[in-house]
C-alpha cells in the first residue's frame, strides 16, 4: 500500500521518515525476537516479518525499485 501511494508520499518529508523509523524498528525486534526462538515455525515467521520490516525500510527511502524486488525474491524463497 506505501507503494501505491509514493506520490503522496513524496510530498511529505515527515511521512517518508515516519515510514522508515517504522519499519528499521520492525526489522530490527522481529530480528532480536527470531533469535530468541526455539520453534522453527516461529523462526521463520519472525524472519519474514523481518524481512518485511526491510522493505518496508526502502519505501522509506524511496527505493521503491528496490523494495518491491526485495519483496519479489523473497516470495519465490
Amino acid at each position: 500500500m506505501v507503494a501505491r501511494m509514493s506520490p503522496i508520499y513524496e510530498l511529505s518529508e515527515t511521512a517518508l521518515m515516519t515510514i522508515l523509523l517504522i519499519g528499521s524498528a520492525t526489522a530490527f525486534f522481529m530480528g532480536l525476537l527470531g533469535i530468541i526462538q526455539t520453534d522453527i515455525k516461529r523462526v521463520v515467521a519472525y524472519s519474514t516479518l523481518s524481512q518485511l520490516g526491510y522493505m518496508t525500510v526502502a519505501l522509506g527511502v524511496s527505493a521503491y525499485s528496490a523494495a518491491v524486488f526485495h519483496l519479489m525474491t523473497h516470495a519465490f524463497f
